[in-house]
Parts: C-alpha cells; sequence; structure tokens
C-alpha cells in the first residue's frame, strides 16, 4: 500500500496511518477512507485552511484579509505537494 503524506513522497518512513495520526493532535481528522490516496492531503489542506482562516481572523481582526492570505497559502500548498505528487510515488 503506497503512503501519500509528503514524507512519503520524499522517501521517508511514515506512513499515512502515522500522519493521520499526527494530524488529529493539531485538530485535523482525516477520514481512514480518504487514506493512502492524495484526497487524504488535499482534504488536510482544505482543513488547515479553515484554520488558517481563523488564526489569522484572530490576528488581523479582519475575515476578508485573512480568507485572502488564507487561500494564497492553500494554493501555494497544493501546488506543491502537486508538483511532489508528480515526481512519483517511491516504491
Amino acid at each position: 500500500m503506497k503512503n501519500y503524506n509528503k514524507d512519503a513522497l520524499r522517501g521517508g518512513t511514515t506512513t499515512d496511518k502515522e500522519w493521520q495520526a499526527q494530524m488529529s493532535e493539531v485538530g485535523v481528522y482525516i477520514p481512514d477512507e480518504l487514506l493512502n490516496t492524495s484526497k487524504g492531503v488535499h482534504y488536510a489542506m482544505k482543513e488547515i485552511k479553515k484554520q488558517n482562516i481563523d488564526n489569522l481572523s484572530e490576528q488581523f481582526g479582519d475575515v476578508k484579509l485573512a480568507k485572502t492570505e488564507a487561500e494564497i497559502m492553500y494554493k501555494t500548498a497544493c501546488k506543491e505537494y502537486d508538483k511532489l505528487l508528480n515526481k512519483g510515488l517511491p516504491e
């Protein structure tokens, strides 16, 4: 079974199940059915975007600015992940 988390894609040893547990520690709960697919990572990035909007709204005092900044971070993360994914998964 292949793992799709960034560590695994870089040749590391973290399984998607271990990554799921790590993400739950920061409040991102990835459904089991999304593990071992790129959908799990994209799901996590969307959840992190929501957290970023909340945190940045508090920091900036401006929800619109927070959403704009969170969207930039989200798009950058997706782009970088997809580049990594397109390099191919280690066997």
